[in-house]
């Protein structure tokens, strides 16, 4: 039977869900042959229809996935050719040119620690643990060593990246898809109304507006700082609910670019109101271009006739930049800004909103997200509404406790 197989020889291919999904191509003769990847079931949905597009065209090849292969394709051309199947989903506006970047960078991390010469299937899921090890110990883009959080958001990337590696049939097996990382040594950080309060006042205190008003948008809506940074004053809208009447709110653009709506509060809505009338006022704005630092004059007016809510920020990473410094300031070390975002969805958890409109509200692909992200009560929650014993009740038993520990400790 030849290689190539033309259109009359095979007539498909099928999907067997089993544990590890199987594939039979069903011949013309009534003979089968089936083959096992080790993959999730969008990715083999995505093989079988990728194989069947082949049969149609007469271009399947049965050594692609049949006969051992004395080859592997260089690391170093598969990511080639996968950044320009990345690049043509950015011009088709399935991904951001933000994604695209993060996977070129992920991409040449792996390229860096495999090395030029290296094949695609010499990455090993025992080969991870020299990877984490590595960026471990060399700084990121911003200078500090890799965390936990940042080398998963590496491998979410990579992982993408060598499950096109299998589709193309270049590895049977994606390695990033069943390692595991450790948990990550920075804690769900929650702000209590107390923080939340000396922040906002520190705030109010500086000069120019946009740190006190992007912190408390953040709490307010749950916004990602780059929905936030990229929010322009067409995204503030009033949405007709049927029955109910209209309701203000802002479109923001999303991870993968997707569009989602967030209803706003009265408090919400005066900041966006606020910010959105300087942008009407060219008054407003020729002065405040003539006080801009010389450096940033281009940028403010680039941004502001584009009109940007939040116009006085230069890039997304002063943000983070900025925000870090004021945590500080008001003695809460450990915050980031992304903690509005937790501190918003862990409030309106508790205040009795489903998970569901929590979740479509962050814009999280799945509720399953939402769901590990802010399953677990906050101590806040569980103190504040369990009360049965006042605080000087507990004294005798804890000391019980000692003294019971004690009596172990000695025999």
């Amino acid at each position: 039977m030849p290689l190539l197989m033309n259109k009359n020889s095979v007539i498909r291919c099928d999907l067997v869900k089993r544990k590890n999904p199987t594939f039979v191509i069903r011949l013309a003769d009534g003979s089968s042959k089936s083959f096992t990847r080790h993959c999730d079931c969008g990715t083999a949905e995505k093989i079988k229809a990728e194989i069947n597009n082949r049969i149609a065209l007469g271009s399947f090849r049965l050594e692609d996935y049949f006969q051992a292969r004395s080859f592997s394709i260089p690391l170093l051309k598969a990511c080639q050719n996968y950044l320009t199947f990345r690049e043509r989903q950015k011009d088709l506006g399935k991904i951001s040119p933000a994604t695209l970047e993060h996977d070129f960078y992920s991409l040449r991390i792996l390229l860096s620690f495999a090395g030029q010469t290296a094949q695609v299937s010499g990455i090993t899921i025992d080969s991870l643990d020299d990877l984490v090890l590595r960026l471990r110990k060399t700084k990121s883009k911003s200078g500090s060593t890799h965390s936990i959080n940042s080398i998963r958001s590496h491998f979410k990337h990579l992982a993408g990246a060598f499950s096109w590696f299998v589709r193309q049939g270049w590895i049977n097996k994606n390695p990033f898809a069943g390692y595991e990382l450790p948990e990550s040594e920075t804690q769900k950080r929650i702000l209590g109304e107390e923080e939340i309060r000396r922040i906002s006042e520190y705030c109010e205190g500086l000069s120019g507006r946009w740190k006190a008003d992007i912190f408390k948008l953040g709490i307010l809506t749950g916004a990602r700082r780059a929905e936030l940074f990229g929010l322009k004053v067409g995204d503030l809208v009033f949405v007709n609910v049927y029955g109910l009447g209209e309701f203000p709110a802002m479109r923001v653009t999303g991870k993968g670019r997707k569009i989602r709506t967030i209803p706003l509060s009265p408090e919400a809505l005066n900041i966006l109101g606020d910010r959105a009338r300087i942008l009407s006022n060219q008054d407003q704005i020729d002065r405040l271009i003539e006080f801009a630092a010389p450096t940033m004059r281009e940028k403010y007016l680039e941004r502001l006739q584009a009109g940007y809510i939040f116009f006085e920020i230069a890039s997304l990473g002063t943000i983070s930049k900025e925000m870090k410094k004021v945590f500080r300031k008001v003695g809460i070390e450990d915050a980031r800004f992304h903690d509005t975002r937790k501190t918003f969805a862990t409030n309106q958890l508790e205040n009795g909103v489903s998970m569901e409109t929590v979740s479509s509200v962050l814009g999280h692909s799945d509720i399953r997200i939402t769901q590990k992200a802010y399953a677990t009560i906050s101590e806040r929650k569980i103190f504040g509404e369990i009360k049965t014993q006042d605080n000087h009740n507990l004294l005798p038993l804890n000391e019980g406790v000692a003294n019971h520990a004690e009596k172990i400790s000695n025999g």
